[in-house]
């Protein structure tokens, strides 16, 4: 099943841009790996994340985003702690309570890919 997953800095934190962004892509990326998830499109804005990925029949898009949510917050805290206490008083804190994920549908896949690309 094909995704378009989008979920948001806590509070909309403009945070996600430079080695930030770089280090939370790649967590994104080894979630996705080690869940047997093909990633199509991954890109950041400021604040905020967007995935075009496959995701196979066994695992729920809210498990996905789960894991993707708990791994990269960890590992963020864990890599760039420093900076990140200036924007949160809570540690482990990285993204909001939502999220957005829906099935492509009928939406071509490379109209999804252009909109991802656009971003950030």
């Amino acid at each position: 099943m094909k995704l378009h997953i989008v979920f948001v800095v806590k509070y909309r934190k403009s945070i996600l841009t430079g080695v930030i962004a770089d280090d939370i892509k790649q967590f994104c990326m080894d979630v996705c790996k080690k869940n047997d998830v093909e990633v199509d499109m991954l890109n950041t804005d400021k604040n905020h994340i967007h995935l075009l990925v496959d995701v196979p029949p066994t695992l729920s898009p809210t498990s996905l985003v789960q894991y993707l949510k708990q791994e990269t917050t960890w590992n963020v805290w864990k890599q760039h702690s420093n900076e990140l206490k200036q924007h949160f008083w809570k540690k482990s804190v990285f993204w909001s309570d939502g999220y957005f994920v829906c099935s492509t549908g009928d939406v071509s896949t490379q109209t999804i890919l252009e909109y991802i690309k656009s971003q950030g």
